[in-house]
């Protein structure tokens, strides 16, 4: 059994806490929050059995701990990666890995050379719909790849929006409708943390996707729209890429329009789409869990169950701590879904195509 110290204590954090522990491998034994103080904190740790800080160095410094999992902000992971490394801890870090190829770059380079497993919280490569067509890829079922697409989007944001600045327009059933996770938090709307908007927020997961199913990206071309927040807030984003296996791309994500969670491959035997939950709290355990296979005359429609993918991304880091299989997710995807995102931003303050 592993020790971990989970840093950072929201609501992602307690899920994570949940995960780590229901895979069997790890036991959670300190907890980090800058707000320590807080009621429902405390109690969480106590409940669990966790010992409870304020400080990122009391997790350093503890002997006990084999590995550390970060829920903080985005810009902070790359430092605190290396900071881990430093301490000979194995690092477990939420998406994004990095919103800057640089840091990330450092950042894998500091586990390295430490010899420290780094791990980062892209969990729908378990999804089972996610399994099938990357074994339908492998197989040689869809031919040559031609052409992937997306869209991930929802309005929570845009809810957490409407609350800080109009609370009482907000119904229960508004408040209630995506939980506890989309509740305001002023870093959901700071674009130093968010600069491309949707697509930092959830689109980073369909990045994921399109690296593990097609490969490393060549090129990307952005456009933003501001329609239904902030001025300065990107609410939507779309994104065209050119693989370099040749396919070509396309993402697109809104923080203002409801649910809608899709995800489609086309190559020249045959197409698949996959659809997500409509309702938001079973959205919240798995964005996709249908698909339709079209292969010649043929078409074939399964539905998946959900499943604790978090749960699995955990399995995976345990192994790779341990020698048997290496984490997932390469280093070298880490850096490249980083250099993409890196891409994008560039990509939208110019209005041109940027190499990734």
């Amino acid at each position: 059994m592993l020790n971990l110290a989970i840093i950072g204590l929201g609501y992602w954090g307690q899920r994570l806490v949940s995960s780590s522990e229901a895979s069997g491998r790890f036991k959670v034994t300190r907890v980090v929050d800058t707000d320590a103080d807080n009621p429902s904190i405390k109690e969480f740790a106590q409940t669990h059995d966790m010992t409870l800080s304020s400080s990122f160095d009391d997790a350093l410094a503890d002997p006990a701990v084999d590995a550390l999992v970060l829920a903080t902000p985005h810009n902070q992971h790359p430092e605190q990666i290396v900071s881990a490394a430093a301490a000979g801890k194995h690092v477990y870090t939420e998406k994004p890995f990095s919103l800057y190829k640089e840091p990330a770059e450092r950042a894998v380079a500091a586990c390295q050379d430490a010899g420290v497993i780094l791990g980062l919280g892209h969990d729908q490569r378990f999804y089972p719909v996610i399994r099938e067509i990357k074994r339908l890829i492998d197989e040689g079922e869809m031919g040559t790849l031609l052409h992937i697409e997306a869209n991930i989007s929802h309005d929570a944001y845009q809810l957490v929006y409407r609350s800080r600045n109009n609370p009482d327009e907000l119904s229960e059933a508004d408040k209630k409708r995506y939980g506890a996770s989309r509740k305001p938090s002023a870093w959901r709307l700071d674009t130093r943390e968010a600069p491309t908007g949707p697509l930092v927020h959830f689109g980073i997961h369909r990045v994921d996707s399109f690296i593990h199913l097609f490969g490393e990206v060549d090129w990307v071309f952005a456009a933003c729209a501001e329609r239904s927040l902030d001025p300065g807030v990107i609410d939507t984003i779309a994104v065209t890429m050119k693989f370099k296996c040749g396919a070509t791309g396309q993402l697109s994500c809104s923080l203002s329009t409801p649910l809608n969670s899709r995800l489609q491959v086309f190559g020249s035997s045959g197409w698949v789409e996959a659809r997500g939950a409509e309702d938001p709290q079973e959205y919240s355990m798995t964005s996709l869990k249908s698909l339709i296979h079209v292969h010649g005359g043929d078409r074939q429609e399964q539905q998946f169950e959900p499943m604790d993918s978090v749960k699995s991304n955990f399995e995976s880091f345990a192994d790779a701590i341990e020698g048997k299989v290496p984490f997932m997710i390469t280093p070298d995807q880490m850096i490249h879904n980083a250099a993409i995102m890196d891409a994008v931003e560039k990509s939208v303050e110019r209005q041109e195509v940027v190499k990734v």
